[in-house]
């Protein structure tokens, strides 16, 4: 989660100063840091494979610019997701430093900046989204705010200014804790109680299928072959939840091809097989994490989880053409008895979306 010390930092560090000035210091306080850690860890993803999936050489090398997330490139380390919003405030607070830094000129830059990110999450703007950075400008104008306190001492406006910066800023931890507790919740098969892939749920009224399990976007065929992202849906009843399908190992027809497969092997199979469906997977060589459905036949009703398989405690090596092989038995609560999230459809509804799709 972003935090309000950057900000404060950075206007701190440039009070005073030219934008030239403002831009080297910044630079020499977060590039050489930031190049350590990247190389650091890309160093030991190579001496320690399988951790996490270990990115291309390009992708390293842009990764060290501080731009991937405004590339569509991952991180070297998830935890670098925060810096993408700090860099886009240091490129645009210049623009203040260049005017002239004055607790006026920073109390508008608070309420401009608010104004704008509020409607941004709705408006479907991207370039406003870019450019107010609503998931983290709240902590951005809470460090502005709380700088001008240390600096000039406290008023209503400043403290009218942190008031709602804090209110605001209770969005975005509270959706984090929302996705925690929803994967706490829904752990299940093998070892549940590592996280999951984050995923974005649907209205599902407009469907009347009872069960079903789609790609919905691939990535443009300008894209590096082998590369990027698809995004898949699975629909359970009046439950549907979209997942990113990573596609470096996998292409959109593979997981199909697989997807039918498994649900073949649970229709024919009899009333109690197990099945399972895989919506993210990397090559195993060098990663360690499958993104999985179970699937779990009891008589005509299908029982429908969410898992991650951990493939470093698996008893054997993992075979992706045979994913049911590895999913544990069937259990309605987690190893710290908490009750797992589930879904239930029939066999008889899978039997019809497979007859759907092969029209």
């Amino acid at each position: 989660m972003p935090n309000p010390l950057p900000s404060a930092c950075a206007l701190f560090s440039c009070w005073g100063r030219t934008p030239r000035q403002f831009f080297v210091s910044r630079v020499i306080r977060l590039y050489p840091a930031y190049w350590f850690a990247v190389l650091f860890t890309t160093a030991a993803l190579i001496a320690v494979p399988g951790v996490w999936e270990r990115l291309r050489l390009r992708e390293v090398l842009l990764d060290l610019t501080m731009l991937p997330s405004g590339s569509g490139v991952p991180d070297v380390d998830g935890v670098y997701w925060t810096l993408w919003s700090e860099l886009r405030f240091h490129l645009l607070f210049p623009v203040v430093v260049a005017m002239g830094l004055t607790y006026r000129r920073v109390v508008v830059l608070c309420r401009v900046w608010g104004a704008l990110a509020m409607p941004a999450p709705v408006a479907r703007l991207p370039l406003l989204e870019l450019v107010a950075n609503p998931d983290a400008a709240w902590y951005s104008i809470a460090g502005l705010a709380l700088h001008l306190v240390h600096r000039f001492g406290q008023d209503l406006l400043l403290r009218g200014i942190l008031a709602m910066a804090w209110l605001m800023g209770q969005l975005e931890p509270g959706n984090r804790i929302e996705d925690v507790e929803r994967v706490r919740a829904g752990r299940c098969s093998t070892r549940r109680d590592r996280g999951s892939a984050p995923m974005t749920r649907t209205s599902t009224t407009s469907r009347s299928e009872n069960f079903a399990v789609r790609v919905l976007a691939t990535p443009s065929p300008g894209g590096t072959e082998g590369a990027g992202e698809a995004l898949g849906c699975i629909r359970v009843g009046e439950f549907e939840e979209r997942f990113p399908m990573s596609v470096s190992y996998w292409n959109v027809a593979r997981y199909e091809m697989s997807w039918r497969r498994c649900l073949e092997l649970l229709v024919e199979d009899g009333p109690d097989t197990t099945s399972c469906l895989v919506t993210s997977i990397t090559d195993p060589a060098n990663s360690n994490f499958v993104f999985c459905w179970p699937l779990y036949r009891s008589g005509s009703i299908v029982h429908v989880q969410n898992s991650i398989m951990f493939l470093d405690e698996l008893e054997e090596e993992f075979a992706p053409d045979e994913p049911w092989r590895f999913v544990e038995p069937r259990s309605t609560v987690d190893e710290d008895g908490q009750e797992i999230s589930e879904w239930r459809t029939t066999v008889q509804d899978v039997e019809r979306f497979l007859q759907t799709e092969a029209r």
